[in-house]
């Protein structure tokens, strides 16, 4: 698995859907940011539960913080923008996020919604513990460099 500066929170049913290759969109309410596209990208899986929570740390994450690992890279090449409930519902097979869960679409309420399109994807051998990490945005942490570490994640 290639290394990564980036990593991106997603509840683990979300990680194995796009690590299978069922899931062709990485559906958000913000867009991604243009930084983040064209390179790998650790997906942090964090137990399914707590829906529309994060439930890692607000800041600074820990080496082998308990409850999330690293599940594989993904490499996103850009986004589709949502402006309307069925545009945003005829790519449900897309971005597998049915219309009666937390993250779906919100008649009257939902302005926009954005997929992020997915380039690539791999997945690590076995799950990985994550480095020391920091929140920049939402759901994205930044790798945090570790002094003496000589060798990429398998």
């Amino acid at each position: 698995m290639q290394p990564a500066a980036l990593g991106l929170e997603l509840k683990e049913r979300w990680c194995k859907k796009l690590l299978q290759g069922e899931k062709k969109l990485e559906l958000r309410r913000y867009a991604i940011p243009e930084e983040f596209l064209d390179q790998p990208v650790y997906l942090l899986s964090t137990p399914d539960g707590h829906e529309g929570q994060s439930t890692l740390p607000p800041e600074t994450m820990p080496a082998a913080h308990p409850g999330v690992s690293i599940a594989g890279t993904v490499t996103f090449s850009g986004q589709v923008v949502y402006s309307s409930y069925e545009q945003w519902l005829g790519d449900v097979a897309l971005h597998c996020v049915d219309p009666d869960t937390p993250y779906s679409w919100q008649p009257g309420i939902t302005k926009e919604m954005f997929g992020w399109q997915i380039a690539s994807v791999q997945s690590a051998a076995a799950p990985q513990p994550v480095p020391a990490m920091r929140r920049v945005l939402s759901s994205w942490f930044k790798v945090l460099e570790v002094q003496g570490a000589e060798q990429p994640l398998q």
